[in-house]
């Protein structure tokens, strides 16, 4: 397993948690956030992934 730490100033900091609080996530490594993490991480090594841009993604809503 991996640590990565991250060092953020406090405002780019306030904005992440804004941001994940939106989304109904936040930057606690919870048990269950982990496994969520560790099953992103297998579905990237597997290449189950399907890349777009914020433009094509746009684009989907209308259609």
């Amino acid at each position: 397993m991996t640590t990565i730490s991250l060092r953020f100033d406090d405002e780019m900091k306030k904005q992440l948690d804004e941001m994940c609080d939106e989304m109904g996530m936040n930057l606690t490594y919870s048990d269950s956030n982990m496994e969520q993490l560790k099953k992103a991480n297998q579905q990237i090594k597997n290449g189950q992934v399907i890349v777009k841009t914020i433009e094509e993604l746009e684009a989907m809503k209308f259609e």
